[in-house]
């Protein structure tokens, strides 16, 4: 999660990162990201629709998706700095 919110701060115009919480409560989620000090949005999936809808059978799960909507990148497990770079580069952003 810190490199999306340092990702998110240099690229605000060119780049949306949308954290997507699976079944937690606002009271629980907002004080993790309070910790962490991240600043894009976190959306609550209280009922797991989200999580059906993309077949997340692991967590974490990262998806970069292009500025047609169209999903270039579907990772599963925990990014290196390489890789993210790589994916960012795939979407059209870099740092």
């Amino acid at each position: 999660m810190p490199e999306f919110q340092e990702i998110y701060q240099q690229n605000e115009q060119d780049l949306v990162v949308l954290g997507i919480n699976l079944e937690q409560s606002p009271g629980e989620i907002q004080e993790f990201i309070s910790q962490l000090k991240v600043t894009y949005p976190i959306l609550l999936d209280t009922d797991g629709l989200v999580s059906r809808l993309y077949k997340v059978i692991q967590l974490p799960n990262t998806y970069f998706i292009d500025r047609q909507g169209i999903l270039r990148v579907r990772h599963i497990g925990f990014l290196s700095s390489d890789q993210f770079q790589e994916y960012l580069d795939k979407v059209g952003v870099s740092e």
